[in-house]
């Protein structure tokens, strides 16, 4: 990462943005993500704070380990905002793949008590324009649907939405509505057909996401060793995996449910996947046989992952009483070189 110049008589009244320092900035990061972030820590723990003041600790540690220390500082690269020697403001960059052409912006935040100044929007302006000159040609982060203030700053830096998953959760038993009148013809899956299943992922996902988050197909194959362990998982009582969709002819599926009980922890996770062009048709027939499979599964948990645009489903699942959580949009920005110096290599701006 290019270096940033300051004046240093004066570095610890200086104001603005340099990259990030592992052992000077991670404590002032560590506290203010957990400010920014209050309510996402909330919901998924700390523990990832707690591993960021453990990492703080083992720097000066690690600094006598040259090629420790160059595999640690690649963890953390990134921008600050620093307001007369106070971090007020962050963006991490993580390299994604081996020839850093994609690279992910995380942790994009601002104290409380400097918002609305567009820091934010400086820190991302930065990062980009540094990743331009290291070669990268994409930059990828995950945001809120719900943050719209967050969500426009991004469009407005050239992000684009990608797309996104939804999870809804809940317990049974289910609020379950009269039959559909017109039920639709679902069948049950056989495991062996998890090529199907696995090109009905692909087209739903589509190419853009895939870039991403890949579908693989480890996640789907159906191997002897899947096949012994569902089979034990059955013979034991402690869990099951129940597959069901509808066909398009004989080697498409037009939707597809995948239910896995962990029974003694009375837990079930449910992947639904679905073509973009069969949205609106099979919400109703899936959800009852849903709702029918977990009708004996009194006081459990159920997790249910769809598609964020499958909006159909989303609205049949809160009707039957799952809660939807807060879910992450992906956002890409297409990094075209530019003529302008890099924000890497800009001055401090030292208040009078």
């Amino acid at each position: 990462m290019t270096s940033t110049h300051f004046n240093a008589g004066r570095a610890g009244m200086a104001t603005g943005i340099r990259p990030f320092d592992v052992g000077r900035d991670l404590p002032q990061v560590t506290e203010l993500v957990r400010e920014a972030f209050a309510q996402e820590l909330r919901e998924t723990g700390s523990r990832p704070l707690h591993n960021a003041g453990l990492y703080s600790r083992l720097h000066s540690f690690l600094r006598s380990e040259p090629a420790n220390l160059f595999s640690f500082m690649r963890m953390f690269d990134g921008f600050v905002y620093v307001d007369r020697g106070r971090v007020v403001g962050n963006v991490s960059m993580q390299k994604l793949d081996s020839f850093g052409h994609r690279w992910q912006l995380a942790n994009v935040a601002v104290a409380a008590s400097h918002k609305r100044q567009g820091i934010g929007s400086r820190l991302v302006q930065a990062a980009t324009d540094n990743l331009r000159t290291l070669g990268a040609k994409h930059a990828v982060l995950q945001v809120r649907t719900d943050n719209l203030p967050a969500r426009n700053l991004y469009a407005k830096q050239g992000f684009k939405r990608l797309g996104g998953m939804a999870d809804l959760e809940g317990r049974c038993p289910l609020q379950i509505g009269p039959r559909p009148s017109n039920p639709a013809p679902i069948s049950a899956l056989p495991g062996e057909e998890w090529q199907q299943m696995l090109d009905l992922a692909r087209v739903q996902v589509g190419g853009h996401m895939q870039w991403w988050h890949p579908i693989r197909p480890g996640d789907f194959v159906h191997d002897w060793p899947r096949r012994a362990g569902e089979w034990l998982g059955e013979a034991l009582g402690v869990s099951s995996v129940t597959r069901f969709g509808v066909r398009l002819g004989t080697e498409r599926l037009a939707t597809a449910i995948v239910l896995r009980s962990a029974h003694w922890k009375r837990l079930h996770r449910v992947s639904w996947w679905t073509r973009p062009q069969q949205y609106g048709q099979y919400e109703d027939g899936m959800l009852d046989a849903l709702a029918g499979l977990m009708a004996a599964q009194a006081h459990c948990r159920l997790h249910v992952q769809v598609d964020a645009d499958h909006h159909q489903a989303i609205e049949g699942l809160t009707a039957i009483g799952l809660r939807a959580k807060p879910s992450l949009d992906t956002m890409r920005c297409e990094l075209t070189p530019e003529r302008r110096e890099p924000a890497a290599n800009r001055r401090f701006r030292l208040r009078p």
